[in-house]
């Protein structure tokens, strides 16, 4: 996994160029949010369905995360799992 910049990464997710794991982070909250949003509808459109997208916000256990990252896409090419504050 390669660093990117944030004006790359929003570059690749324009061109629908995806890796299989993101860590978005850095000091403003504003910006990770508006980029993981940005992500997750390109990825799976603007209302995402709930079988293939799995957010874990707090109070989860790592074994529920084991099972989102399992779980293969339905009517879909994507499964996203969104894990925040970890």
């Amino acid at each position: 996994m390669s660093e990117v910049s944030r004006k790359d990464l929003r570059k690749n997710i324009s061109k629908k160029i995806f890796d299989n794991i993101y860590l978005i982070y850095g000091e403003e909250k504003m910006y990770i949010k508006a980029d993981t949003n940005l992500l997750v509808e390109k990825l799976l459109g603007k209302t995402p369905p709930e079988f293939n997208y799995h957010q874990f916000d707090k109070d989860y256990e790592l074994d529920d995360i084991a099972v989102a990252v399992q779980v293969a896409p339905f009517m879909s090419d994507y499964n996203v799992v969104k894990v925040s504050d970890l």
